[in-house]
């Protein structure tokens, strides 16, 4: 890629990529390895339900109620898909047993996948599409998160899985270019992450790597 390309134009390319290149034109070689890491992914976060915490999280999933767009990994339980995101990505990155890109030393599928699954359901979108979305947004994080060059106390997972996500996300709802690098606007907004958690061994750690909520309709498709 030009090194001289501007910000805005960078952003484009991205969405682009993310919302116009065809299912047939990814490898069938990624489309096996996201379903084998997803496979994984569902996995660990099924073990992560009875992480601390976990369980209280689904509980007030559960009260707050709300239509059955997407599932809670661990149970036949549907919730709004946001909703769903929020909780599955949390039991993803519970017990530290994710995947990791270890050259990017980022952990995509914990981050990209549940959003990615709950906005599909959502949707109704197919399992082609599904998967197609999630390779794209794991290729996205951990091309990212390759790209950086200094470690300064934040999450990559967080910091570079929220474009992702919301690249992912903005193909499943339907976005086209343009609308889909207004969504990579937006989860810029809402990155964070900080590896604190890391220092003091809380809790918060699970939510900081794992939570990146879809929003609801175009507006709203700021990833997980």
């Amino acid at each position: 890629m030009n090194a001289t390309v501007k910000p805005a134009a960078l952003s484009r390319i991205i969405a682009e990529f993310a919302v116009e290149t065809r299912a047939a034109d990814i490898p069938a070689s990624a489309l096996a390895a996201a379903a084998a890491i997803f496979a994984d992914t569902l996995g660990v976060a099924w073990g992560g339900t009875d992480a601390p915490g976990v369980g209280k999280l689904r509980v007030r999933a559960l009260a707050t109620g709300g239509r059955g767009e997407a599932q809670l990994w661990g149970g036949p339980v549907f919730v709004p898909a946001q909703t769903a995101a929020f909780v599955n990505g949390v039991a993803a990155a519970a017990l530290d047993y994710d995947t990791v890109h270890e050259a990017a030393a980022v952990h995509a599928d914990a981050v990209v996948s549940p959003a990615v699954f709950a906005v599909s359901q959502q949707q109704h979108a197919s399992g082609l599409a599904f998967l197609a979305a999630l390779t794209l947004g794991n290729d996205i994080t951990c091309r990212l998160a390759l790209a950086t060059t200094a470690h300064s106390g934040w999450f990559y997972s967080s910091i570079h899985g929220v474009f992702g996500t919301a690249a992912a996300c903005a193909r499943l709802l339907g976005l086209d270019a343009g609308q889909a690098a207004h969504a990579l606007g937006i989860a810029l907004s809402l990155v964070g992450g900080t590896q604190q958690p890391m220092v003091e061994r809380s809790l918060t750690k699970a939510p900081a790597i794992g939570v990146r909520s879809p929003g609801r309709g175009a507006g709203g498709a700021v990833g997980r």
